[in-house]
């Protein structure tokens, strides 16, 4: 027995959606409006988000990482502020660590320093699990997805302590 028509579901069932729907319209989870139009099942899609995600973070941490390693001043032509007067301005780190922190940067800080310590337990929970590694009771691929893990999680915890140092140096 097959339907032919439309039906509109909302729910959090994830094993419903699978079996029941072949098309979703996700709203997107960052406040953005944005409607995706999925062909697929409910699953398919938070493996492509998680993915999508995933390299999104890495691309983020890698041009951080880049930026730190090109040193201030080097091949950054944004760092000037125009300040109106037609001239180049003051650079904009000097103009931001004279003012005092907001309240929204405040809670931010607090925010990432909460989110540093989980990263950070949760990188030693996996550095146990590697550190832990009997072959007789776990496989190799188990070995690579946990040190994959670990790794990923290292380009991450640098990334949020960059935010974080980027507001502690003007606190």
């Amino acid at each position: 027995m097959s339907y032919n028509g439309v039906l509109v579901v909302v729910s959090h069932d994830r094993y419903f959606l699978d079996r029941v729907c072949d098309h979703h319209f996700v709203l997107s989870a960052d406040d953005t409006g944005e409607v995706l139009d999925w062909q697929g099942t409910f699953s398919e899609y938070l493996e492509y988000r998680d993915a999508k995600a995933a390299t999104e973070l890495e691309k983020s941490a890698k041009a951080e990482a880049k930026a730190v390693a090109m040193g201030p001043g080097e091949g950054q032509s944004g760092d000037l502020a125009d300040d109106g007067s037609g001239g180049t301005g003051a650079p904009k780190a000097a103009k931001d660590a004279s003012k005092p922190l907001s309240n929204f940067e405040v809670r931010e800080m607090e925010r990432l320093e909460a989110e540093l310590e989980a990263l950070n337990e949760k990188q030693e929970g996996l550095q146990r699990q590697v550190s832990s590694f009997d072959n007789s009771k776990n496989g190799y691929e188990e070995l690579a997805r946990w040190t994959e893990e670990a790794e990923a999680m290292n380009a991450q915890i640098e990334a949020v302590e960059e935010k974080w140092l980027a507001l502690a140096e003007r606190a």
